[in-house]
């Protein structure tokens, strides 16, 4: 073609601005400056939170159980390797579980008057009780004794072994605000129930010429102080009692233990 019919001709080409720039790189996929850029990879999917489930505590209580955890996860481990000379009494003692209904205000006193070679009575807990002897030869004797005068008082009589350990205590409760219809075992059984067990009743704070209320023995597991205000209903009539355990100076002692409300 000559170069005056290309000039008769280049009135029909159109030039396109977008065309002349992005045509290079779709021509020449040799430039790595302007090739394609690599896919980016595909996002990570979002976490997926647990459930929980949902109580109905509430805050405070939620934080007393979340305390009381971090605080068993920080007792000390401590470690002590017992001797013989800690064993050697324990070693010639017997240890029995309280029958029902056993009068714990005489058991000591009796069972030293009575048992053969006994030297030493303790009560071992609310529950049991640790008779120790001369010698362990006495202990093993008594134990295997079968007309022993321990087996009308103890049941489970055994030679101490490793680990025995009390599991329960006494506790002395004061009870202020019964009426006078209330004073039996039953009554005072529901008043008592959440804590224990009714052992006896210190009946000296009764008397002909005055009435001051009524001191409960009760054995617990329970190891915090014990105290509560109860609306006891009451042959339709709501009383307020108030329970109090008895501490110090003032407990009774287990001499004044009666099983019965009779005075």
């Amino acid at each position: 073609m000559s170069v005056s019919d290309l000039c008769d001709q280049a009135s029909n080409l159109w030039f396109d601005t977008y065309k002349l720039r992005v045509n290079p790189a779709k021509h020449h996929p040799s430039n790595p400056s302007l090739t394609a850029s690599k896919p980016l990879p595909k996002p990570a999917p979002p976490h997926k939170l647990e459930l929980l489930f949902r109580d109905n505590r509430s805050f405070a209580e939620v934080l007393k159980s979340t305390k009381s955890q971090m605080i068993r996860d920080e007792r000390r481990i401590v470690q002590y390797d017992s001797t013989d000379e800690d064993k050697e009494w324990l070693n010639r003692s017997l240890v029995g579980k309280i029958l029902p209904n056993v009068d714990v205000a005489t058991l000591k006193e009796t069972i030293l008057k009575s048992v053969d070679k006994a030297v030493s009575f303790r009560f071992l807990g609310a529950s049991q009780v640790l008779i120790t002897f001369e010698d362990q030869l006495a202990s093993t004797k008594e134990q295997q004794n079968a007309r022993s005068m321990l087996n009308s008082f103890l049941s489970n009589l055994r030679q101490w072994e490793a680990r025995i350990c009390a599991y329960d205590r006494f506790a002395w409760i004061s009870i202020f605000g019964l009426p006078m219809e209330g004073w039996n075992k039953n009554c005072i059984d529901i008043l008592l129930q959440s804590w224990g067990n009714i052992i006896g009743y210190d009946t000296s704070c009764v008397s002909q010429g005055s009435i001051s209320g009524i001191r409960v023995l009760i054995k617990t597991t329970k190891l915090e102080p014990l105290h509560d205000q109860v609306l006891l209903k009451l042959d339709e009539i709501h009383v307020e009692v108030s329970l109090t355990e008895i501490k110090g100076k003032f407990t009774p002692s287990l001499t004044t233990v009666k099983h019965s409300m009779d005075v």
